[in-house]
């Protein structure tokens, strides 16, 4: 449904619930249909997930970690994290400063170069 009509989903509500569950944790095999989800709703710009980038950030930390999940989903989330590199540049530094060493490390392999 979110995919579909998200202007017919109260998404300011939903959203922050529906990031506090994830990563997955069994079911891996939603995996590609939940992070496609959250990947277009980010690449479309919807301003209710952009107002969740620390959140994002470190949902795709968790998952690019994640020996359950598939190259295919890791690579997924890596767009995602790419896509708002793109869009806040610098600005992300706070944020990526939290993360643990193994989570940042991780993630600067999607981080585009300079």
């Amino acid at each position: 449904m979110i995919m579909v009509q998200p202007d017919s989903i109260p998404l300011n509500q939903v959203l922050p619930v529906f990031l506090k569950v994830l990563p997955l944790k069994e079911d891996h095999e939603e995996s590609l249909a939940v992070y496609g989800c959250i990947c277009n709703l980010v690449l479309s710009s919807n301003p209710q997930i952009l107002s969740l980038v620390p959140e994002l950030v470190n949902l795709v930390a968790q998952v690019v970690v994640s020996p359950a999940e598939t190259p295919e989903v890791k690579a997924l989330v890596g767009r995602l994290f790419s896509h708002l590199i793109s869009l806040y540049g610098h600005q992300m530094q706070p944020i990526l400063s939290n993360l643990s060493p193994a989570h940042a490390n991780a993630l600067a392999v999607f981080a585009p170069k300079s």
